[in-house]
């Protein structure tokens, strides 16, 4: 029993050796978290798999760079069809609130796009990253705490927020022409239909007499016109159909019941044949 005791310690001593090593090891590997953003619903709505493409292209590329830099991915964060105009997003949010911890080493980003497309919420986002001791890594650009990679980071998300700002221009542009030239570009008001019309292989997008609900439109306006009834009474029959604005691929179909009261009425109705508003009735 007594020749076999020291070779019971030495595997004891080994095995605490072996551990404490092991404890050691997994405390010096960097830890990282990876944030995912996508703009709207629909890059999330394309794909059997609900997060469609972007997503999880995202959550590769990250997760690529992670490994590239020795580090684990312990945490991710996701924005779904959140703006980056804005820092106001529940996951932005929620990572900075993990962030506090102080243990994390990285923060992974596909583009500084995803991050903020406004240069002062960039700026902003940054230093409290960097106030938790973590660094901003960007799979797509070379944005590291050397001097160019500062002013890199500087130059794409200054061109980050030129983008957002200009294509929101040139997006108020082509509405407000369609409006001038009698178009609609909004979802068509209850009593019209968005169509698609084809002319010499050019699709135009217009709106159209709702058969089904149209003629109801046109009945209540003539009770209005009437002086008989008011816009908050209920017509001669409470117990008539009401008409219900059409469905869309993002939101079903809606009864009148559910809207505010003279809101059709209230809308202005811009089309090929002219404007018709309230006050002209």
């Amino acid at each position: 029993m007594r020749a076999g005791r020291p070779i019971y310690i030495e595997r004891e001593e080994l095995t605490m050796q072996t551990l404490e090593e092991t404890r050691s090891e997994l405390a010096t590997v960097a830890k990282a978290v990876i944030y995912l953003r996508v703009s709207s619903s629909q890059q999330a709505d394309t794909d059997y798999d609900v997060e469609g493409f972007s997503l999880p292209a995202q959550r590769e590329a990250c997760t690529r760079k992670a490994e590239a830099l020795g580090a684990t991915v312990v945490e991710e964060f996701m924005d779904r069809g959140e703006s980056a105009t804005t820092a106001k997003r529940a996951g932005l949010q929620a990572m900075l609130v993990r962030l506090q911890d102080g243990d994390i080493d990285h923060v992974i980003v596909h583009k500084v796009d995803r991050l903020a497309r406004n240069r002062a919420d960039d700026i902003a986002i940054v230093v409290a990253i960097r106030k938790t001791g973590a660094q901003l890594v960007s799979v797509s650009e070379n944005i590291d705490e050397t001097p160019s990679g500062i002013l890199l980071h500087g130059i794409m998300s200054t061109i980050a927020e030129f983008y957002s700002r200009n294509l929101a221009a040139e997006v108020k542009k082509g509405t407000t022409q369609k409006a001038k030239t009698g178009g609609t570009p909004f979802r068509a008001p209850i009593g019209y239909l968005n169509v698609r019309d084809s002319i010499d292989d050019r699709e135009i997008r217009t709106i159209a007499v709702d058969p089904e609900r149209g003629p109801l439109v046109t009945e209540a306006f003539r009770l209005y016109a009437s002086g008989q009834y008011a816009l908050l009474r209920p017509g001669p029959d409470p117990g008539s159909p009401r008409p219900a604005l059409a469905p869309t691929p993002r939101q079903p179909a809606s009864s009148a019941r559910d809207q505010p009261a003279g809101r059709a009425a209230a809308q202005p109705l811009l089309h090929r044949h002219g404007r018709i508003r309230r006050q002209d009735l």
